[in-house]
């Protein structure tokens, strides 16, 4: 279990991210959750830091909130970088 999930003095409201290969396998170590703070009316920075992708795939962010609470997630951003690639290989056939 991540030690961000469930802590008894939040909401329970998160924003999880999953990361699955480009044959839809999921990619454990770039998957997770934040769970938001106990910090109403303030802005939060729930942040992943430097995720590094190693494989082509597909990233699935999505919020969830099991409180009468209203968190709001308005200004979500998601930001991609590219490396140096190293190697390319294909298994097209002409």
């Amino acid at each position: 279990m991540d030690p961000d999930q469930n802590q008894q003095d939040r909401p329970k409201a998160y924003i999880s991210f999953v990361l699955f290969d480009d044959q839809f396998n999921l990619v454990d170590e770039n998957s997770g959750v934040r769970q938001v703070k106990n910090e109403p009316d303030q802005l939060q920075t729930l942040a992943v830091d430097r995720m590094r992708v190693k494989k082509n795939g597909f990233l699935y962010v999505y919020t969830s909130n099991e409180t009468t609470q209203d968190p709001l997630f308005d200004d979500l951003t998601v930001m991609a970088s590219s490396g140096p690639r190293l190697e390319e290989t294909t298994n097209d056939k002409p």
